[in-house]
């Protein structure tokens, strides 16, 4: 958000996920076709909590929000 607030106040330009910037009028998308990004994200759990079942159960369900609102980080 730090990013954001700078470009908004007229700092320059950033990369920014489009659910920050899409509802901001005063930021403008430039070099849309020329600029492509792959977002990895990661996930980390202690070793010996990997196999636990409420841990695979948090994974799995961050993993389908991630699927279900890929939209909102990347266009």
């Amino acid at each position: 958000m730090a990013q954001q607030i700078a470009v908004s106040a007229g700092a320059g330009l950033a990369i920014l996920p489009k659910f920050l910037a899409d509802d901001k009028p005063e930021l403008e998308e430039v070099l849309e076709q020329q600029v492509r990004f792959t977002h990895t994200f990661w996930m980390l759990t202690f070793v010996d909590l990997q196999h636990e079942p409420r841990i695979k159960l948090v994974w799995d369900y961050l993993r389908k929000q991630a699927d279900k609102y890929q939209h909102l980080l990347v266009d």
